[in-house]
């Protein structure tokens, strides 16, 4: 497969070992010259896997000798039966998907030598299929680079590359034959040729595996309460953590501080302790409220007329900026109960760090440092989640999720 003059799979390479293998079996002891008379060298040179120069495996006028020696389509002695194509199939979904594969799986496996292409849009599609697992962005994204630390097996790639192959394997089939398989052999000049299998796979095949089977199948896939958790992830990633957080050495920040005033009364039937007068406080409170004050002065004032009361203790306004420890005032904030943040009457807020938005940006890279801390755990939560789900499915039920 090749974009512009990039090889992306050399398929036409994959299929020269199976043609290879399916020549020398078939032809088992027969003679070449029964089979193809005066085409022994080059039914040799096939069956050893040899590419002339050309790069033509093999003529058209030996692939009809086979066909009518052996009672085979043309399409069966190039392509196999349907299991053959089925296996081809699954090869080029996994020359694809190497590019992204962890370097650990690439030498277990030996695709170390396969065409790693940098073919941004291709790598991109075949992302996005991948994203649907949560445990892969998170290695992609965080771990591989060392955000995260990373375990000495990373993620279980290959699984991952089996359920996506079972899920796609339907329309990738379909999508192979009708753009590779078919017009082989429907070239304008009615011959076969296989130095042109390269170019249709290109032309026709990988771009509409690309922008058309990828992108249906995401969207499928992120319509699935199990599925859809993986692009979750990569949201998280995308739009709420910040990587490369340059360390903050800001240690105080200014906290304005805006508490109204208070009185509080306290009755007691001892008479050794000070207590307040039950009617004093019911006279003051139907006279506070008929005045309806509203601004805190208003307020210091009024009960600078009636302080002094036995059982009454009164807190006049308070209005300052202090320093405080910025570590611990961020503690603070993720630490308080979830009742008192259910509400955002910010006029009514106590307390404020000025220029939290706009000048006061050091005070902002803690606040995003302790919210990247929190995402990470969801993520490490949303992996685990989403894990425990898919192993409850049926690995058969994929290939029906995916037509």
């Amino acid at each position: 497969m090749q974009v512009g003059n990039e090889i992306i799979v050399d398929y036409e390479e994959i299929l020269v070992k199976e043609i290879s293998k399916r020549f020398k079996k078939l032809r088992g002891k027969i003679p070449y010259d029964v089979i193809a008379n005066g085409q022994a060298t080059a039914i040799k040179r096939i069956e050893k896997g040899v590419i002339p120069s050309s790069g033509n495996f093999i003529s058209d006028a030996l692939l009809e000798s086979y066909s009518d020696y052996f009672k085979m389509s043309n399409q069966e002695l190039i392509f196999g039966d349907e299991n053959d194509i089925e296996f081809g199939s699954l090869q080029l979904f996994a020359e694809l998907s190497c590019s992204i594969m962890p370097e650990f799986y690439k030498k277990k496996f030996k695709f170390e030598k396969s065409l790693n292409s940098n073919n941004k849009k291709k790598q991109d599609s075949i992302l996005a299929l991948f994203y649907t697992f949560a445990d892969f962005g998170r290695w992609y994204n965080l771990r591989q680079d060392g955000v995260l630390k990373e375990d000495k097996f990373p993620i279980d790639f290959i699984e991952m590359e089996l359920i996506l192959w079972q899920i796609c394997k339907t329309k990738t089939i379909r999508l192979f034959k009708e753009k590779v398989i078919k017009p082989s052999f429907d070239e304008f000049d009615k011959k076969f040729h296989f130095n042109r299998i390269n170019e249709k796979l290109n032309k026709n095949f990988c771009t509409d595996f690309i922008d058309i089977l990828i992108p249906e199948i995401v969207e499928k896939l992120k319509c699935d309460s199990i599925f859809k958790m993986g692009y979750m992830v990569k949201s998280l990633i995308d739009e709420v953590l910040v990587l490369n957080l340059k360390e903050s050495h800001l240690v105080e920040i200014p906290l304005k501080e805006n508490y109204p005033p208070m009185r509080t009364w306290k009755f007691s039937s001892n008479q050794s302790e000070d207590s307040a007068d039950i009617r004093g406080f019911v006279d003051e409170f139907f006279d506070y409220n008929s005045r309806k004050y509203k601004t805190y002065n208003e307020i210091d004032d009024y009960f600078k007329k009636t302080d002094g009361k036995p059982g009454v203790t009164t807190q006049y306004s308070i209005k300052r900026t202090r320093k405080v420890n910025l570590e611990s005032f961020v503690n603070n904030i993720i630490e308080t109960p979830a009742w008192f943040s259910e509400s955002h009457f910010l006029n009514f807020q106590e307390m404020k760090v000025p220029g939290i938005l706009n000048v006061n940006s050091q005070t902002s890279k803690v606040f995003q440092s302790k919210l990247n801390e929190t995402i990470i755990g969801m993520i490490d939560e949303l992996v685990k989640v989403q894990n425990a789900f898919i192993n409850c499915i049926e690995f058969d039920e994929l290939e029906e999720f995916g037509k």
